[in-house]
């Protein structure tokens, strides 16, 4: 469709959602969500250079040609099959920001259309980052299926059925995540010994522990409760994050809202990823005049989804 643009205000739509999304936007989506700030850290927010589905390559199967003999025994070469691969669909969340040319008639020359601009701006991307985070725990089915396959997917709390990555659990045993059983109504001490035992069963493979902990509120107030009773609280603030977390084993533990109702996600971040086409984590286009319509039109999308290559190392506490 053909574009009719007036390059000074575009220029001055573009320099300023620029600013926002640079200086704002980009920092709060990982200062306000645990999990895709700890993959950040991790290096765990992988950009992608093209491709109808993200692969990720899995080591399950151990080489048998490894073992004791003596110095002049024949070293077994059978080949080995190590590797298999499993494949995430790319999900696409888009929107778009948009500025009439009734509001530039009336606000030109005035200071006051930076702040109508910014306020649209932050508006928008807050709803995009709001989205984002909870669809980080769905189970891919919402929004007609189009969501990111979040927590409840991934690390789901029956193991034993479903689809992951085109790799079907109920016949591949080794693609499944841990699952600890808790009871509707536990005390504060029966948590930890679920918490304790979860954190046991997910390490399958020495040195593969889980450093991230997300919980909602029940749980989270429970595990205080805890601390309250057996040592003195220690709740930090990191950095300039827009949550607190505790310690457990050695794992950072944080409550997210967002996290489903008396659920805790044991995970191990050096097998998760979020990973995604495009510059950026959220890709802002240019702003464009639309030949039929008396507006400025700037979308904006993120196109990608999580991602693991390892099940059995993650855990799911649940009642």
């Amino acid at each position: 469709m053909p574009l009719n643009t007036q390059l000074t205000f575009n220029d001055l739509i573009n320099s300023t959602l620029d600013k926002v999304i640079k200086s704002t936007v980009t920092d709060n989506i990982f200062k306000s969500n645990a999990l895709l700030d700890k993959l950040k850290a991790k290096g765990r927010i992988i950009q992608e250079t093209g491709g109808l589905a993200f692969a990720e390559i899995l080591l399950y199967n151990p080489n048998d040609t490894i073992q004791f003999q003596s110095i002049t025994g024949i070293i077994n070469t059978n080949p080995q099959q190590h590797t298999e691969r499993a494949f995430y669909t790319c999900k696409n969340i888009s929107g778009s920001i948009v500025f009439t040319v009734k509001e530039e008639l009336e606000n030109r020359g005035n200071p006051r259309l930076f702040d109508i601009l910014e306020t649209k701006t932050n508006a928008a991307m807050s709803t995009f980052v709001d989205q984002i985070g909870t669809s980080l725990y769905g189970d891919g089915t919402e929004m007609n299926g189009q969501s990111f396959g979040g927590l409840q997917l991934l690390i789901a709390d029956d193991p034993t059925i479903g689809t992951v990555g085109g790799i079907d659990r109920a016949t591949n045993a080794w693609w499944r995540n841990q699952v600890k059983s808790i009871g509707a109504s536990p005390t504060s001490a029966q948590l930890v010994t679920g918490m304790t035992q979860l954190m046991t069963q997910c390490q399958v493979q020495s040195g593969k522990t889980p450093d991230l902990i997300i919980t909602d509120s029940n749980y989270y107030n429970l595990y205080q409760e805890y601390l309250q009773d057996k040592y003195q609280n220690t709740q930090t603030v990191i950095g300039d994050t827009g949550y607190t977390q505790l310690k457990f084993q050695g794992a950072n533990l944080v409550l997210d809202p967002k996290c489903p109702t008396n659920r805790m996600y044991f995970i191990n971040t050096n097998h998760l990823a979020f990973r995604h086409q495009g510059s950026s984590l959220i890709v802002k286009e240019a702003s464009q005049r639309p030949i039929n319509q008396l507006a400025y039109v700037t979308l904006m999308y993120s196109y990608g989804n999580l991602t693991m290559d390892s099940s059995r190392v993650h855990g799911v506490l649940k009642p």
